[in-house]
């Protein structure tokens, strides 16, 4: 049995047909149909009845939901306790204002909110020089 095989099939069990999960992890229905698949024969057991209305669960099906769910549960568990950066804010922030906004409000504040914040910076968009009514800025740390 694979995990993969299991994260696709908590995806189909949930949104109810292989084109709804196959749009959310990118991919083709047949895709995701193969990894369905996959685990039914390494189960030995079938998981969905398929309809026209879409997927259903089997009793077999209903069973390894819940256990999917639990060990699903317990895996993010532990990517949030082992992760580098699991207290740490990440990502970039955006902001799009006028001039006097910026420059009044928004900086100084980011000024503020910036402490203990151990890296970021600020980054004007296409090239031009800094300008404190544009600029995107990763949340990890902020210059003035």
């Amino acid at each position: 049995m694979d995990w993969d095989d299991l994260r696709y099939f908590l995806k189909v069990a949930e949104t109810g047909g292989l084109s709804a999960a196959g749009r959310f992890f990118r991919v083709n229905a047949s895709t995701v149909g193969r990894h369905v698949e996959v685990l039914e024969e390494a189960l030995g057991r079938r998981l969905f009845v398929r309809t026209q209305r879409g997927y259903g669960l089997t009793e077999a099906g209903e069973e390894l939901l819940w256990l999917s769910r639990r060990m699903e549960a317990e895996f993010v568990g532990l990517q949030n306790a082992f992760s580098v950066h699991a207290e740490e804010p990440a990502g970039i922030v955006s902001v799009a204002t006028t001039e006097p906004i910026a420059a009044g409000f928004l900086v100084p504040s980011c000024r503020l909110s910036a402490h203990g914040i151990p890296a970021s910076r600020s980054k004007s968009p296409r090239g031009r020089r800094r300008s404190t009514s544009r600029a995107a800025t990763p949340i990890s740390r902020f210059e003035s």
